[in-house]
């Protein structure tokens, strides 16, 4: 029975509608760090679309997912439309996984309803929407018709049955997702997954989209590269969080180092600090502190940091360059070819 869609036929006040137990009580991924990223467990009959770069660690990080549920008594499923049976085995080894939930080889979207269904499932892992169809459907897999359209019936399914789903979905070369601008509107959640600064200590879990908790807080989990799986202790994930937490550029002292959050650069023996500004801003749940270095440059003589003049921290050389441009235009601030600068924006 479809909880989110009984009907009314006529205009009802807020106050008493009514939301099912079933929907009201979420389940918890038993890994206290995601529940707070779902806003406090996974509503049942939600949608969730994930995606990151390949070989990110998306697949491994929803084995250990469903390991961690599955060992707390929720009923899970993995059906891998690009894998074999054997190669998520291999993966469900190699993240020391125990639980006893099931894996499947179905491509058809039918075909896998059916088994879920039956099977009375809590949590579906798709993966990935790009290989899946519907045999009604007269259009080759992967096509923009064939993800629309599989996406739309994996949902419909899902609501129906009041399973949560993940819908693990490609991304293009220009990093965002490969398909019709459609499915993130259909979902309820839209999750990415990146590898941050630093790719071999963690990745960084974000909600663009939520319609049941918090988005655009970012979840640093620690990533186990030798073991090719992810540290998923509350207490791991905690210290993370705070060591991604990059310090503020501190002011440069004659003959010492320039301190750009992680990242250093040679100070001069004499320089003038010619903008030291520190912003605060208010993102929908975070505050943002950004500190920002404009330009630092020498008063005598040249100073070459490498083989350029310049030096930049947290921007692109065109962003740079714009800078220096409106310094230049609107504070009469010219640099000339050996005067070094450094910006550094953290």
């Amino acid at each position: 029975m479809n909880l989110f869609a009984q009907k009314s036929d006529k205009l009802t006040r807020a106050s008493e509608v009514e939301i099912p137990d079933k929907i009201k009580h979420r389940i918890s991924t038993s890994i206290p760090a995601l529940d707070d990223a779902f806003g406090g467990g996974l509503v049942r009959g939600s949608v969730t679309l994930f995606g990151g770069e390949p070989g990110v660690g998306k697949s491994t990080l929803l084995i250990q997912l469903l390991d961690a549920m599955s060992n707390h008594g929720s009923k899970c499923v993995y059906d891998s439309a690009e894998e074999a049976m054997e190669q998520l085995k291999m993966m469900y080894q190699r993240v020391n996984a125990t639980g006893d939930f099931l894996l499947g080889p179905f491509s058809e979207v039918g075909e896998l309803a059916t088994a879920v269904e039956e099977y009375k499932a809590d949590l579906l892992v798709v993966d990935s929407i790009q290989g899946f169809h519907v045999k009604e459907v007269d259009a080759r897999v992967g096509s923009p018709t064939q993800l629309k359209e599989s996406c739309n019936n994996l949902i419909r399914f899902a609501k129906d049955h009041t399973i949560a789903l993940i819908v693990i979905c490609q991304y293009t070369k220009e990093g965002g997702f490969r398909g019709p601008k459609d499915l993130e509107h259909n979902v309820d959640i839209v999750g990415n997954l990146t590898t941050g600064k630093d790719p071999d200590k963690y990745r960084v879990l974000m909600f663009s989209k939520n319609r049941f908790g918090p988005t655009q807080r970012a979840k640093h989990i620690p990533w186990l590269s030798k073991e090719g799986r992810y540290d998923l202790d509350p207490k791991a994930i905690i210290e993370t969080v705070e060591q991604a937490r990059v310090p503020l550029i501190q002011a440069p002292k004659a003959g010492g180092r320039i301190h750009m959050g992680q990242e250093t650069a040679p100070a001069m023996d004499h320089v003038q600090l010619i903008a030291h500004e520190l912003r605060a801003y208010r993102e929908p749940t975070n505050a943002l502190f950004l500190s920002i270095v404009s330009s630092i440059r020498a008063k005598y003589g040249p100073f070459r940091i490498g083989e350029t003049d310049h030096a930049v921290f947290g921007m692109t050389r065109d962003k740079f360059k714009t800078i220096l441009a409106f310094l230049a235009h609107d504070h009469a601030f010219t640099c000339q070819s050996q005067d070094p600068v450094i910006i550094g924006v953290v």
